[in-house]
């Protein structure tokens, strides 16, 4: 009776592999053939410039393992756009976790932002500020100090760059998480991969973005 408990535990594994595989290659394949028909570069792993840019923000370093797979650019001279699949791991054991993000990095001159980080307020959030981490709030725009918890190393300048024009374009947008850096803009979409249905916005989401980090400076 154990043997055949054994048997029907790894052809169910067995199972589940060649699934995953299968759904993973047509995956793939959807991306590819979407990449060509959009004419957007293709590669597996990010340019060294681009890995670099990567590198500035917090997440490029969280968990271990972390990898970098299907990449997709479209680059118009004055913004560059890098559309990628991110994972790291965190655990070990039975508590070991792969943690997906669909990433999108956006390199435009005209940023010129200090190093700051935006996410949707949340619970963890909450949880952070109480045991010190630092909130950036606005007394004077309650709405959107309730709806984002900011952050970055210099308040003063995070400050003035998330003027009025910038928080209230933001405040219009769905909920978005992001980190930005001098003329790179990262936005994040956790536990989700790449595919055919989300790429096209995505990019569209990542250039209202742009645009609103550009156009808040007027």
């Amino acid at each position: 009776m154990g043997i055949l408990v054994g048997i029907a535990i790894m052809t169910c594994l067995a199972l589940v592999y060649w699934w995953a595989t299968a759904f993973e290659k047509k995956r793939r394949e959807k991306l590819l053939a979407l990449a060509r028909s959009l004419d957007l570069e293709i590669s597996w792993e990010l340019n060294s410039q681009d890995n670099e840019r990567f590198k500035r923000f917090a997440i490029s370093k969280k968990g271990r393992v972390q990898h970098v797979n299907m990449v997709l650019c479209a680059d118009t001279g004055e913004t560059r756009m890098v559309i990628f699949d991110y994972e790291y791991v965190t655990g070990h054991g039975k508590h070991r976790i792969t943690r997906d993000f669909s990433m999108v990095l956006c390199v435009n001159a005209r940023f010129n932002a200090p190093k700051l980080s935006l996410e949707p307020e949340s619970w963890s959030s909450k949880i952070a500020a109480m045991i010190g981490a630092r909130d950036i709030d606005f007394s004077e725009d309650l709405e959107f100090s309730s709806a984002f918890h900011l952050s970055g190393t210099d308040e003063a300048a995070v400050r003035s760059y998330m003027n009025e024009s910038r928080r209230k374009s933001l405040m219009e947008q769905p909920p978005v998480r992001l980190e930005i850096e001098g003329d790179t803009l990262l936005v994040v979409q956790p536990h989700f991969k790449l595919s055919e249905e989300t790429v096209r916005s995505y990019m569209s989401r990542a250039l209202t973005l742009t645009n609103i980090m550009i156009d808040g400076a007027n």
